[in-house]
């Protein structure tokens, strides 16, 4: 809820808000799998993630930021996102990087 929230914030007021609908979307989804990828890869007795996990996370997160700004944006129907997504796109992931913490520390204990 709280991304469809952030989401009709700062693609209403947008021209193409389709498109920025869409690069949001794509991008929010992304950054969020690689968030799971980093937090509950963890969660299997190990300190953190390894290190291919890692890169695979750090790319997949940099598709996610850079290709709706990318010359391959508007192909895909996607537009560059307003500065506030990013800020507020950050809170969320925040909120669910913390819910997935407190997730997992729950289902460790016996």
């Amino acid at each position: 809820m709280a991304t469809f929230a952030v989401l009709l914030l700062t693609t209403r007021a947008a021209s193409d808000a389709q498109d920025v609908f869409h690069a949001g979307w794509f991008t929010e989804n992304l950054l969020t799998q690689a968030l799971v990828m980093l937090l509950l890869r963890g969660a299997r007795g190990r300190d953190g993630a390894s290190g291919p996990v890692r890169y695979a996370a750090a790319a997949l997160a940099a598709i996610g930021l850079l290709l709706p700004v990318s010359p391959l944006g508007p192909t895909l129907a996607m537009s560059p996102l307003p500065p506030l997504y990013y800020l507020l796109l950050a809170a969320v992931l925040s909120l669910y990087a913390a819910a997935l913490k407190a997730a997992r520390s729950r289902m460790s204990q016996p």
